[in-house]
């Protein structure tokens, strides 16, 4: 027993020298850095410039968390690049860049090669959506530290040159080990996913009620309004699918947007008339009929958008089309509602 006890007195007398262990933050750093700053910009399209040889030295410097036009190039559509440089140290083999949403398509160099596009570029571009980050491998290397020269060309959609500005749109450009910018990517998912979530709660409730009106359709034929209002449900339930695919997914513009507005705002309108019709049983006034032309109308030129590529309009002009040819069925049924409410 004593024995025992003067080897757990030297044993504790050796704890006291030994020290705590040594945290170095140095070493303990996530191998990711921020690309927020200034960028080299021009302007045109040139081949060379994604070399890594070419001066870029005269080139204007933008900020990298704003589009052009905040900063000088308001208006300006087409072809620009971007240029800028990065450090990589040693160690670090397999290395990915994490880009924001860049209006509208768009290729990455790294070293002069290309590593990654989105979109359909020059000479037969595509207006395409990208709201959101995107992830591009760099080429493996081994060995020292080395630098990198990233260019970013860009074409942007001269629809949007009025109203939205090319390049990159917010900060948040990332470079770094694969490994921890697929990690970040998955965070921003979930986080732009979350807020997106009111967008997918409307359209389920919508698809659920249109099932269950439809329901009821089926249990009393005769009652054509239980018809007419599931299909209204349905519209604006494919209406709110498609806008949600739009802010999750690369997707063609000039395919989202007729789509969009052809099952969101004429077939609504036209289960909507129908609807108060049925249900009111209203007469066909002059403005019934000018409401309904109108919707067909709209209903013809976003199917025509979208089978074909002889209308090519901004989303804004898609807006202000479908909005004028909604207008007189909304004075309709506002009118019948108010009639109907004065007559008893």
């Amino acid at each position: 027993m004593k024995n025992f006890s003067t080897l757990l007195a030297l044993l504790l007398a050796c704890c006291g020298v030994l020290g705590a262990q040594n945290f170095d933050l140095a070493n303990g750093r996530l191998p990711v850095a921020s690309l927020d700053g200034l960028w080299r910009f021009h302007t045109g399209d040139n081949p060379a410039w994604a070399d890594t040889s070419f001066d870029d030295s005269q080139w204007q410097l933008l900020r990298s968390d704003q589009d052009w036009a905040k900063q000088g190039y308001k208006g300006y559509s087409g072809m620009a690049w971007y240029r800028f440089r990065v450090t990589i140290p040693a160690g670090i083999d397999d290395v990915s860049i994490c880009l924001p949403y860049i209006l509208t398509s768009y290729e990455v160099y790294a070293d002069g090669q290309r590593i990654g596009v989105l979109g359909t570029m020059p000479p037969d571009p595509i207006p395409y959506s990208n709201w959101g980050n995107r992830i591009f491998s760099l080429p493996r290397a081994q060995g020292s530290a080395r630098q990198v020269e990233i260019a970013i060309r860009v074409w942007h959609w001269p629809a949007w040159a009025d109203y939205e500005g090319g390049g990159p749109g917010t900060g948040g450009s990332l470079i770094g080990s694969t490994a921890e910018i697929q990690r970040s990517y998955a965070e921003y998912l979930a986080a732009r996913c979350w807020s997106l979530s009111t967008h997918v709660i409307l359209p389920l409730l919508q698809t659920l009620a249109a099932i269950a009106v439809l329901v009821l359709f089926l249990l009393r034929r005769s009652e054509h309004e239980y018809l007419w209002f599931s299909l209204f449900l349905a519209f604006s339930a494919a209406a709110g699918w498609a806008t949600l695919y739009e802010g999750l997914q690369v997707a063609r513009i000039m395919l989202i947007n007729p789509l969009t507005y052809t099952l969101g705002f004429p077939c609504v309108g036209l289960a909507q008339l129908a609807f108060y019709r049925q249900l009111l049983k209203a007469r066909r006034s002059p403005l019934y009929w000018i409401s309904l032309a109108c919707l067909l109308a709209a209903l013809a030129y976003g199917l025509l958008a979208l089978l074909t590529t002889l209308i090519v309009t901004s989303p804004s002009q898609f807006f202000l089309i479908f909005s004028l040819t909604m207008l007189p069925g909304y004075l309709w049924m506002i009118l019948l509602l108010f009639l109907r409410a004065a007559a008893h």
